[in-house]
């Protein structure tokens, strides 16, 4: 199973306000990440629409880009119950593990 990594980033207004935007940015974050690593690290990774799954020492890492404002537009979209899985898995969750480090 993945140990799963969320990678924050804080509110600002560059973010799009298109859904579709969003994705897009992401997309791009993880195939970006995926190459650096690859090309740096040589380190095996696997860039998807949702993550980037990268293989270290024997142990696989999902790693996820969150930013506050993709709940936001998920809720603008009528989407509330997807907007609070997202929230809890990327937001919540991760704090509260944090809290227990």
């Amino acid at each position: 199973e993945a140990m799963e990594v969320v990678i924050g980033f804080s509110r600002t207004s560059a973010w799009p306000d298109h859904k579709d935007a969003v994705d897009n940015i992401k997309v791009s974050i993880y195939c970006r990440i995926a190459a650096r690593l690859r090309k740096e690290r040589r380190v095996v990774c696997i860039p998807r629409r949702d993550c980037v799954d990268v293989l270290l020492n024997g142990y696989v890492f999902r790693l996820y880009a969150y930013h506050p404002k993709e709940v936001t537009l998920l809720r603008s979209l009528g989407m509330e119950g997807v907007a609070q899985a997202l929230h809890k898995q990327l937001y919540l969750l991760p704090l509260h593990n944090d809290m227990g480090a």
